[in-house]
């Protein structure tokens, strides 16, 4: 059975007809969190001066939003296809040649497939030791979708004795590959907060010269830049620049 049948088989399958407990087990174990973010708290505000709120407010401009397949660019399209040929080949030689023998089905799968990856392929453009450990999820994600459906689709109970073991060995090396992502996000946080911790020891130390400075800002607040062309009060027509030239 080839994968992308398997995975659509397992799907219309698991439907209807899966006892919840056959894939219970390896959807627990593929939960994913979301990449870790610094929170926003009052008293905190991002400002252009804060180092740890531009590096933050930068990464988030340079991942894009989450895009439909059918709303991509043609080189878009084309940057996600290399994405899935270079980190899932075996579906990528699947997915190849229809995309010239019957182009409507290729789009049809290819948008199936970019709602499941797409978020993955993103993930690169910020943290791509994050997104390496995400790609080994899926692919094991998609296996055991596969020995799953292998096991259902067995005649004799060797055959699902074989499936049952390659599935305890698949799943426990996703449980080892989500632990790792953990670990990874957890060491993030951790050199987050050893930021907010300096930070906050260096506020305490110049306190007085802060407050300082802010009351300055709130009493001389820095002119808007449209504010420059307007004439002074008080200013005479005459009083602004002329043209000269013959």
């Amino acid at each position: 059975m080839s994968r992308l049948g398997a995975l659509m088989w397992i799907s219309m399958f698991a439907a209807g007809f899966v006892p919840g407990a056959t894939t219970a087990a390896p959807r627990a174990v593929r939960a994913q969190e979301s990449s870790p973010k610094r929170e926003k708290t009052a008293g905190d505000p991002a400002k252009p001066e804060d180092p740890a709120a531009s590096e933050d407010m930068n990464a988030a401009a340079d991942v894009p939003a989450v895009r439909d397949w059918r709303h991509m660019s043609a080189q878009e399209r084309r940057r996600f296809e290399l994405f899935v040929e270079r980190s899932f080949p075996e579906v990528w030689s699947e997915l190849h040649p229809q995309r010239e023998r019957d182009a409507r089905a290729y789009n049809k799968r290819m948008e199936r497939l970019a709602v499941e990856l797409m978020p993955i392929f993103e993930e690169q453009a910020e943290n791509a030791d994050r997104a390496e450990i995400l790609i080994r999820e899926k692919q094991l994600e998609m296996r055991i979708q596969e020995v799953v459906a292998e096991y259902m689709l067995a005649k004799d109970e060797p055959a699902r004795a074989k499936s049952r073991a390659l599935l305890i060995d698949l799943v426990g090396k996703l449980f080892d590959a989500v632990e790792e992502r953990r670990v990874l996000d957890i060491r993030r946080l951790e050199e987050r907060l050893a930021v907010l911790k300096q930070r906050v020891a260096e506020n305490s130390r110049d306190r007085d010269t802060i407050i300082t400075r802010q009351v300055e800002l709130h009493l001389n607040p820095a002119p808007v830049p449209d504010d420059a062309a307007r004439p002074k009060p008080g200013a005479k027509p005459d009083d602004s620049p002329q043209d000269k030239s013959p």
